[in-house]
């Protein structure tokens, strides 16, 4: 299902790059519905930046990184 919704959303927003006039009019009508805009802001920023997959060996990285990397993953947990 998420496949099908995110395909969608992105050919529906390659239309409305095609199309300014098409664009402008569903943004002053989603503009006016707070809740449907965020949802759909959200949705886009997910199809068009998948997550980055990062796998990363820290006994192969430098002391220096090494270090940074723990005190990053360390502020995350607080």
């Amino acid at each position: 299902m998420k496949h099908i919704t995110r395909m969608l959303l992105r050919r529906m927003m390659a239309i409305m790059a095609r199309h300014p006039r098409l664009k402008r009019g569903l943004v002053d009508l989603v503009y006016r519905l707070p809740w449907v805009d965020m949802r759909l802001r959200q949705l886009a920023a997910r199809s068009a930046h998948d997550r980055a997959l990062l796998d990363l060996d820290i006994k192969r990285m430098p002391e220096g990184s090494r270090r940074s990397l723990e005190r990053m993953k360390a502020r995350m947990r607080q």
